[in-house]
């Protein structure tokens, strides 16, 4: 059941910026078996763990998942909380990568930036 439940979880991103909560994940692997939530949060966690997916908090305050891809960041509306993903030139995450080395090493080396930004989507404007 266990190998269903990741299948189903990881077609739910149809879309490279499809970010769904658990509630939606829960419905769209429901819509094609019975899951319960306990099934589906402990294959989230192994999933997140095997880093397969990520997850991320939006401005309602929901937990959102992400399929793991390349660097890309992240747009959230203040207002609805969606999610969506763009990518920064090379050349330009380059720049801002040695930039913000340089100001935190004295706290610390960077392992990964994560970088998102809020507003108003255009559903919401």
């Amino acid at each position: 059941m266990e190998n269903k439940v990741k299948r189903a979880i990881l077609s739910s991103f149809k879309t490279p910026e499809t970010h769904p909560t658990e509630d939606e994940l829960l419905a769209s692997v429901n819509d094609e078996f019975e899951v319960t939530s306990a099934e589906l949060k402990t294959t989230l966690l192994e999933l997140l763990n095997k880093k397969e997916i990520y997850s991320l908090k939006s401005s309602d305050k929901k937990v959102h998942y992400g399929k793991q891809k390349g660097s890309h960041y992240h747009f959230i509306c203040n207002d609805c909380g969606k999610v969506r993903d763009f990518l920064i030139e090379e050349g330009a995450y380059n720049m801002m990568n040695h930039y913000v080395q340089k100001i935190v090493h004295s706290y610390g080396i960077i392992d990964k930036i994560n970088l998102s930004v809020h507003g108003t989507c255009h559903d919401c404007k």
